[in-house]
């Protein structure tokens, strides 16, 4: 029997987190990343003690990305548990000039199998070019660190990716896994609007579309905003998009809003 836990570290600001997933089977465990600093003995550990699962049952890690909040606390892991540490191939020279060596560098479609416990790799580029969803068959969890956005998180105001072409057709590879019923729940890295970061049936799709149609709504009003003026910069384009579509609490991160208006100019002008 497999179990599959959320782990919720609180971050930067009341009611903002970032998530670990545990999967749990009957000899071993996986983890979906390692959250920031601190995170691992401050909230990991005790919800591990409060399961009676040791730190030698964690026998595999994997990153979702290679962006800071997702894989901080990799060395700390590594000296609890000693597991094997995986992530895909895009992100492994960003985790080693972290100071991070990985064991397993991933690739679309791999599977990771341990004990009991086996979980599918799915490239899902976009927010970074090494974003993975990973998804646990047995329960229909798919994990998603950072790949699904929402509408943006509180703190940051917008969706936030690097790339708007792979970012959409992610989401509709999402979409149609979950169509097909191979994904049942999803589990977000932080808490994207108007998701508390948890997603299960029957909301699945109305959730992506809401997704996608957001990136579409970005797309349009950056075409808008280039066709009446060519030199259109990315503080008025992200300016505008926060009115539209941002938001209404204090942006912690302001300035990663940027990215995503840089990012669909950048596409534009291409």
């Amino acid at each position: 029997m497999i179990r599959v836990w959320t782990v919720k570290h609180p971050w930067l600001v009341p009611g903002f987190w970032v998530s670990m997933l545990l999967i749990e089977g009957r000899s071993c465990s996986f983890l979906i990343d390692s959250a920031v600093k601190g995170a691992v003995d401050a909230t990991l550990a005790p919800f591990l003690r409060e399961r009676r699962i040791p730190w030698s049952a964690v026998r595999q890690v994997l990153n979702s990305h290679s962006h800071s909040d997702h894989v901080e606390c990799n060395t700390r892991l590594r000296e609890l548990t000693g597991a094997v540490f995986s992530i895909h191939r895009n992100g492994a020279d960003s985790l080693r000039a972290s100071g991070f060596t990985p064991d397993r560098e991933l690739a679309d479609g791999d599977e990771v199998r341990d004990g009991d416990v086996r979980v599918r790799v799915i490239h899902t580029p976009g927010h970074s070019a090494d974003s993975i969803c990973i998804l646990e068959p047995e329960t229909g969890t798919l994990f998603t660190g950072d790949a699904i956005q929402g509408c943006g998180s509180d703190n940051i105001g917008l969706a936030l990716y690097d790339n708007p072409a792979a970012y959409r057709d992610s989401l509709e590879r999402v979409r149609r896994l979950c169509a097909a019923g191979e994904v049942r729940r999803m589990v977000l890295g932080h808490p994207e609007r108007p998701s508390d970061g948890e997603i299960e049936q029957p909301e699945l799709l109305p959730f992506l579309d809401l997704c996608i149609e957001t990136a579409d709504n970005y797309m349009r009003t950056a075409e808008e905003l280039l066709k009446h003026n060519p030199q259109t910069e990315k503080a008025e384009l992200r300016d505008v998009l926060l009115a539209r579509f941002g938001g209404s609490a204090s942006l912690t991160w302001s300035e990663l809003s940027y990215n995503t208006a840089e990012a669909l100019l950048r596409a534009l002008r291409s």
